[in-house]
């Protein structure tokens, strides 16, 4: 690694310099851990580390779980491989009374070089539209996106909100510290709607019913687990800390 061929946060992502695609995404996992942390009112239900291989790969998997307040459910994971795998996915899952978003993101990093950006804020009700609208806009901004440049696969398409975020190897990309802020602010904006109280809408849970059942049967990450980590450890993975039923 060359680290000081470019300060952190600085270069483009999938330069020939690993530093500017590994290190800034790990300093936004240790950022985003923090944020988790130091929300009074959210409590840690879980932590973990497991170890696996795929093919010549070692790969670690941490996890923490966490709960509180309007949340019945929230994750934050990171992937990381000795040849160049980097995968951090956080999502937070509302509880079925509650009006508040389901907010998802997920940033992949295939041989040193960036692969899927995703970032999703999907209402659970009509109260908080406007408020996913205007995170995910703000996001964009950051992350200097001006319109959605990838289609959504189709099985995703009825699972997301019409502000989502969705890039899949891009050839133009955000510089590292406007990715670290798009994500971390779209993180922070997301805890601090979820201390406001509750506006006018009634809880709809079947948002989060159908995301969980697409992604349980449709995300590849539940059969790359599988290969990684054993097919049985993976399915119990998936159904308790990824896609907790609803």
């Amino acid at each position: 690694m060359a680290e000081d061929s470019a300060p952190a946060g600085q270069g483009l992502l999938n330069s020939p310099d690993e530093r500017p695609v590994r290190g800034p995404l790990l300093d936004l996992s240790t950022a985003l851990v923090s944020l988790l942390r130091g929300a009074p009112w959210l409590h840690t239900a879980s932590e973990s580390s497991v170890e696996g291989r795929l093919g010549a790969e070692h790969l670690q998997l941490r996890t923490m779980a966490f709960q509180g307040g309007p949340l019945r459910w929230g994750r934050h994971v990171e992937l990381q491989g000795d040849q160049g795998t980097l995968a951090l996915n956080t999502c937070f899952f509302p509880e079925r009374t509650s009006t508040l978003p389901l907010l998802s993101c997920e940033i992949l990093v295939l041989r040193d070089r960036l692969h899927l950006i995703a970032l999703d804020a999907l209402p659970c009700s009509s109260a908080h539209e406007s408020s996913c609208r205007t995170l995910l806009l703000r996001s964009r901004h950051l992350l200097q996106i001006p319109e959605q440049p990838h289609a959504i696969p189709p099985w995703a398409q009825a699972i997301s909100s019409p502000w989502a975020i969705f890039l899949r190897r891009p050839s133009t990309l955000p510089s590292a510290d406007r990715l670290v802020s798009g994500v971390q602010q779209a993180t922070e904006s997301f805890l601090e709607l979820a201390t406001r109280p509750v506006g006018h809408g009634t809880p709809d849970p079947a948002p989060q019913r159908m995301f969980l059942a697409a992604m349980s049967e449709n995300d590849p990450a539940v059969a790359y687990l599988g290969r990684a980590f054993g097919a049985t450890w993976a399915r119990k993975y998936c159904e308790e800390t990824l896609f907790p039923p609803c």
